[in-house]
């Protein structure tokens, strides 16, 4: 699975951003889980409500019906007080990468990105969109969603499928 932070999901559904075409088409077409909790629909729907839809000509609740068409609502996620965030507001899509046991967390917020290295060890890779490609599996077949493999982020380790069933995370999540 992977959590894109609201700026990322804003660049897909608001903004039309190419960067990050590769990672959206993956969510559309099945490959890839988007994971995120209520309260992230609540922060997108906020910053729509402030204006950003309409200055763009879109109409929001379309924005959201399509935010719930793709993404995968997981329970709220147990802070993790390992990887602290510097900004408290990013500190829920930490959160929720970790308890989740995602594969990626996608951002472009440098105080996100500042956790790379500590998160490697978790086995999360924090990335920015559109700079290569992501590790998918195991067998070290490889996602392109335009993210880059980092050094410092080594390929996540893989789940059992008994560990996702446990949680009831959809099969799209694990496969």
């Amino acid at each position: 699975g992977v959590v894109l932070d609201t700026n990322v999901a804003l660049d897909w559904l608001l903004f039309g951003d190419p960067s990050v075409a590769p990672l959206a088409a993956a969510i559309s077409e099945g490959r890839l889980c988007w994971l995120a909790t209520f309260a992230m629909r609540e922060e997108l729907a906020h910053v729509l409500e402030r204006g950003l839809a309409s200055r763009k000509g879109v109409d929001a609740v379309a924005l959201l019906a399509t935010f719930d068409r793709h993404v995968t609502i997981a329970p709220v996620a147990i802070p993790v007080h390992t990887l602290l965030c510097t900004d408290a507001d990013d500190q829920k899509f930490i959160d929720l990468a970790v308890a989740s046991s995602a594969r990626w967390l996608v951002s472009r917020d440098r105080a996100v990105l500042k956790l790379r290295r500590r998160a490697a060890g978790d086995g999360l890779a924090i990335v920015s969109p559109g700079r290569g490609r992501l590790e998918r599996n195991s067998a070290n077949r490889r996602l392109d969603l335009g993210i880059p493999p980092d050094r410092t982020t080594p390929p996540r380790r893989p789940m059992e499928a008994a560990t996702w069933t446990a949680r009831r995370w959809p099969a799209c999540c694990w496969t």
